[in-house]
């Protein structure tokens, strides 16, 4: 089960980013997951606002990008997506953004709001894979275009205050069941909601094949002993055979 610590870059600093992406690698993480920040994005409230006030702070696309070629030239072992809106890559620009994820050896781009297929081609011409999105309010279209995906699928890990959850689809073993069940046999990622390594055995016990730490690592505010510390706790629940 692959531990996928989640970052924003520049936050609390572009100088501090880098240095916990190596608490993360440390605590042993087997991928990154690095957001470009963006003042109107779609992420939980916490997030949302971290993602706001970095972006305030740093709003030049080339800082964003010289930190995570840096962190990528560090280490460069480790698989690696980017978090970015349809903005942020218009604002780079799509081949450019795929020359960048060639260059740092970048494998997928997960999207809320990438959906154009010319978009999409010009970045799988470049040997970038396309993450999946499944909610617990997923409808049709989200289904299929996951079905489609050639990257990971980010499944919410937990339904939180998730509206219109259909029946039978209510828990995370009832969500990967389904998943599986359509077809698809794509590396499930869980994420949103992830706050115990109790957490994370229940969600490799329903088939999870990988787990994001986000909020419950960005909330200790770059104190690193503490970072890397947190993690291995969650590994170890990984590495468990406990149910």
């Amino acid at each position: 089960m692959k531990t996928i610590g989640y970052m924003i870059s520049g936050y609390p600093s572009l100088k501090q980013c880098v240095e916990i992406s190596k608490a993360y690698i440390a605590g042993g993480c087997d991928m990154l997951e690095i957001s470009i920040p963006l003042e109107e994005n779609l992420e939980a409230p916490y997030l949302c606002d971290l993602m706001r006030t970095t972006v305030q702070k740093y709003p030049d696309y080339e800082q964003h990008l010289n930190v995570i070629r840096e962190i990528t030239r560090m280490y460069p072992y480790i698989t690696y997506t980017l978090l970015i809106y349809k903005e942020v890559m218009d604002g780079i620009g799509v081949s450019r953004l795929g020359e960048f994820c060639r260059e740092c050896g970048i494998l997928y781009i997960n999207s809320p709001d990438i959906t154009d297929q010319e978009s999409i081609g010009i970045l799988k011409s470049y040997g970038v894979r396309l993450a999946g999105l499944i909610l617990y309010d997923w409808d049709k279209e989200m289904m299929e275009t996951a079905k489609k995906a050639d990257g990971f699928i980010y499944v919410q890990a937990f339904p939180g205050n998730a509206s219109n959850l259909r029946e039978g689809c209510e828990t995370p073993e009832e969500l990967i069941t389904l998943l599986r069940r359509q077809g698809i046999s794509n590396q499930l990622y869980c994420g949103g909601g992830i706050r115990t390594p109790e957490d994370v055995l229940r969600l490799k016990k329903a088939g999870a094949d990988g787990f994001f730490l986000g909020t419950s690592i960005l909330e200790l505010s770059g104190r690193l002993e503490e970072i890397e510390k947190t993690i291995k706790a969650f590994r170890r629940a990984a590495a468990s055979n406990a149910f």
